[in-house]
Parts: C-alpha cells; structure tokens; sequence
C-alpha cells in the first residue's frame, strides 16, 4: 500500500535549482524527503488501529530525490494494511468483506502537512545557503 503527498512546483523547482549543483540538490531534496516521511511515518504509527501491534509496526517512510513514501504492511506478514485503510463493502463475495475504511495514514499527513512544509522550506533555505556560499 502506497500513499503519495504531492507538491506543487517540486519539478521545477528541481530543475531550477539542480542547475546550481545538480549532487548537492539532490542530497538536499533526497534528506527533506526522508524527513517528511519519517515524520508523517511516526503520526501514522501512533495511530494506526491496533490488535496486536503488528500493523503499527509495519509502517515505514521512505524516500527518493522527488518522493516521500509512507507504506503500511507486507504481502507475507501484514497482508491486511491494505483492506484496512482502503476499507472493503460489504458486497464482495469473498473475505475479507464489511471492514470500514481506516485512513490513519491520510490522516496523519493531514495533521503533519504544516511541520512537512516547514521541513521543505528549510532544506531549500540550507540548499540555497550552501550555493550562495560556495
């Protein structure tokens, strides 16, 4: 299970800056990544819904230069993250079926997008520090 944040103006303001220095923007971007997801990662596991922990546990923030990832479960181990968030109707003739959707993930983007914004302001505020220094 994938769950995306999307932010306006990251391509170019990738392209842009990348033209300065193309490994250290890259560094910049890839670390802000991390943190928004580490941060986003940590909201969720408080409050994903709990029997025996295992799907808290599950929850992971990863990253790359143009996207932060938070992923909820595993094929073999937590195959239920899925059905979970996303829910399942009633109406499916095979299980699992009636399980309400519990978006913890979705919301704890919701209640992280502030401090995200801030963390992506000042990476580009120490990227551009860095390029102005040099």
């Amino acid at each position: 299970m994938h769950t995306r944040i999307h932010v306006e103006g990251m391509k170019e303001l990738r392209r842009e800056l990348g033209a300065l220095d193309r490994n250290a923007m890259r560094r910049t971007l890839r670390g802000a990544h991390v943190e928004v997801a580490d941060l986003v990662a940590a909201e969720a596991k408080s409050t994903a819904p709990r029997r025996t922990g295992r799907l808290a546990a599950s929850v992971r923030g990863t990253a790359s230069e143009s996207k932060a990832y938070v992923m909820a479960g595993t094929s073999a181990r937590v195959p239920y993250a899925g059905p979970i968030h996303f829910g399942v109707p009633a109406s499916r003739i095979r299980p699992p079926r009636n399980i309400t959707a519990d978006r913890f993930i979705w919301r704890a983007m919701g209640r992280r997008y502030d401090a995200a914004a801030e963390k992506f302001r000042d990476a580009i505020a120490r990227a551009l520090q860095r390029i102005n220094t040099t």
